[in-house]
């Protein structure tokens, strides 16, 4: 039986009529009727189509996911671009006379660029984010909820975001350094209070944590001026011990009033005698 061999030059239509040829003559030799020859030529004609339906749908397959790629690189670059306030958000899908592997590629790449610049600026503003919602969390408390504007990175991460974090970071560290002072002058009046009425802090529940803060923030190895436990800076915290120093400024008050008036009553029985 004769070879079916094919090279690389040869068209389909070539591998069709010669094939045709070589059934013919086989045909021909075994003197098949009109009406098998018909029979073969309809199933080879059926397993033909089959074939080329295949490969024609896996091809269709190829194409629409190009374009599908072409439209989503389009879409991330214009959605990143607007992110980052670009002068031009939008990238061309397909080109004319360009055909889809060439256009992939393109927008494949102007979407890696772009990316690469998302991620070391989204990595700037989570950085600022966190650093902000920590100083959050240290001045209003873990259950309160973030200011609106910084509670999330946003849809916008411009320079003046990234501006408008430092500055909000600025302001906030500001206000710690004002409690952090607030809160160790506070911790010295009610050292001095507490020694000079020679109370003891283990005979109340809040001395003994502000005995516990004063040691930490006075360790003299590592000074922990900005500790958050057992007593931190939140406005609530920071009134605490305000209201602990002014009810012990009262005892004192109330203890030099009752001296005085004891001092008082002894000089006028001394005067007596």
């Amino acid at each position: 039986m004769a070879s079916f061999t094919t090279t690389e030059s040869t068209t389909v239509n070539e591998l069709m009529a010669a094939a045709m040829t070589r059934m013919t003559k086989l045909w021909d030799e075994i003197g098949t009727s009109e009406t098998d020859r018909e029979s073969v030529s309809n199933s080879l004609k059926k397993k033909l189509a089959a074939c080329v339906r295949e490969v024609e749908e896996a091809e269709v397959a190829i194409r629409d996911g190009k374009i599908a790629s072409i439209q989503q690189s389009c879409e991330m670059y214009k959605k990143k671009a607007t992110m980052l306030v670009k002068a031009t958000t939008t990238i061309d899908g397909k080109r004319e006379n360009e055909n889809l592997t060439d256009a992939e590629l393109r927008t494949t790449e102007s979407l890696n660029l772009i990316t690469e610049e998302y991620k070391k600026v989204v990595s700037v503003h989570e950085g600022l984010l966190e650093q902000l919602h920590t100083l959050y969390i240290t001045l209003k408390g873990k259950d309160e909820p973030f200011e609106s504007k910084f509670e999330t990175i946003g849809e916008i991460l411009s320079e003046k975001r990234e501006i408008d974090l430092r500055e909000e970071i600025k302001k906030q560290e500001k206000e710690k350094n004002d409690r952090i002072e607030s809160r160790q002058k506070l911790v010295s009046e009610w050292e001095e209070l507490i020694d000079e009425m020679s109370l003891l802090p283990k005979d109340n529940t809040f001395d003994e944590r502000m005995q516990e803060l004063h040691k930490l923030m006075e360790d003299e190895e590592c000074p922990q001026k900005d500790v958050e436990v057992p007593i931190g800076l939140t406005i609530i915290d920071v009134a605490a011990i305000s209201h602990r120093v002014n009810e012990l400024g009262e005892e004192k008050e109330r203890r030099l009033k009752l001296i005085t008036e004891l001092g008082q009553q002894i000089t006028t029985l001394w005067d007596k005698l």
